[in-house]
């Protein structure tokens, strides 16, 4: 059994401020993770499953149209040809806002061994990755003093007509509010297999093959709420395979050598990684790499 509790700290790197004038980049995070492994038939399999829970403040999101109407209904001039007292109700603040980020997921891998010869490893995770608690500030603000907004526009029609514009900008605001959209570049499903054979004996003994295989599926690109649902936009699930070809050999008595080629992208397939909604990029070629590695 294993498992991991954390939390961080990072103080304020930037001006970010909320309408109250409070910083939206102090980054607070806290972590939680627990799991298992499991060892089978006396070493020659491993199974481990883990699970993780993962939130982070401190994601700044723009706010300014909500909070220019807020400004506007203080400084209404009908509204301050009653009472001019109310604009100096208007906030000084900023036009940020702090989002909480919230990731939770699932991981389980096998390996096994039953040969001497033969291995294999096999990957699978599921991750949920959006916006949890939001616009703490904001929508605390207008708790406070959209009633008292209520209360004017309806003691005086030409009042209400006035910041009727206004209130409904809010309104549509306070719709979109709300956690659910997922987090960019984040994706839900991954998986991996791979295999490896050596020889054993024989003319071909020392040398080894092995095979590979990605998946992950479609990355959000973008993700808004409208109309108080979570809309998101995906870009294309990626496949990969590798390959490596290697020999085991020994130099002297007491040296274990092994030199070793990497194929990435095996068969050369041609496709782009979504940066986010705006731009692509395009994916590493076939590529070779040769390593040499020497146990003492």
């Amino acid at each position: 059994m294993f498992g991991n509790y954390a939390r961080t700290f990072r103080p304020d790197t930037a001006t970010g401020r909320n309408l109250l004038g409070e910083s939206t980049t102090v980054r607070l995070g806290k972590g939680l993770e627990g799991g298992a492994r499991l060892e089978l038939l006396e070493g020659r399999v491993y199974v481990s499953a883990s699970a993780y829970d993962i939130t982070q403040t401190g994601q700044n999101k723009g706010v300014g149209p909500v909070v220019n109407a807020i400004n506007a209904i203080w400084d209404d001039p009908v509204l301050n040809a009653r009472d001019p007292s109310y604009a100096g109700n208007a906030t000084t603040g900023g036009t940020n806002e702090s989002q909480t980020l919230h990731a939770t997921g699932y991981e389980i891998e096998i390996w096994t061994n039953l040969t001497p010869s033969w291995t294999l490893l096999a990957g699978y995770g599921n991750n949920n990755n959006e916006v949890g608690e939001t616009d703490v500030a904001t929508l605390g603000y207008l708790a406070v003093h959209q009633p008292e907004w209520g209360r004017l526009a309806a003691a005086d029609s030409a009042v209400a007509a006035s910041i009727r514009p206004q209130l409904t900008i809010i309104d549509d605001y306070k719709r979109d509010a709300v956690p659910g959209a997922a987090r960019g570049r984040s994706y839900k499903l991954n998986a991996n297999l791979f295999t490896r054979y050596t020889f054993k004996d024989g003319a071909a003994k020392g040398f080894l093959v092995g095979f590979g295989m990605f998946y992950r599926s479609p990355s959000v690109l973008n993700s808004t709420i409208q109309n108080g649902v979570a809309r998101t936009l995906r870009g294309s699930s990626k496949i990969e395979f590798d390959g490596r070809l290697g020999y085991n050999y020994r130099i002297g008595s007491k040296v274990r050598a092994r030199t070793q080629l990497n194929i990435r992208n095996l068969f050369d397939k041609e496709y782009y990684d979504e940066v986010n909604f705006a731009a692509t990029r395009y994916a590493a070629p076939r590529s070779y790499s040769l390593t040499t590695s020497l146990t003492f």
